[in-house]
């Protein structure tokens, strides 16, 4: 199982969901339930982990209506 977070910017707000099979249709439903309690968001940004490669983001932002940059991995020393 892994942890899959998202967080608003803006309100700093964080959602978190446990997901148990660590494929990309899964994790791509918790995202998306995540994504849709937040409220529909008009950016995403990711670590761009191995379970969310890139063709799957880019199908969820486009069904969301989102920009998915093709930004470099996540280091936290960027945030």
């Amino acid at each position: 199982s892994i942890l899959v977070t998202a967080s608003d910017t803006f309100t700093k707000w964080v959602e978190d969901r446990v997901v148990y099979r660590e494929d990309a249709s899964s994790v791509t439903e918790a995202v998306v339930r995540m994504l849709t309690s937040l409220g529909l968001q008009s950016y995403i940004k990711t670590d761009r982990g191995s379970v969310l490669g890139y063709y799957v983001m880019q199908q969820l932002a486009q069904r969301l209506g989102a920009a998915k940059p093709g930004a470099a991995s996540f280091t936290p020393q960027e945030e």
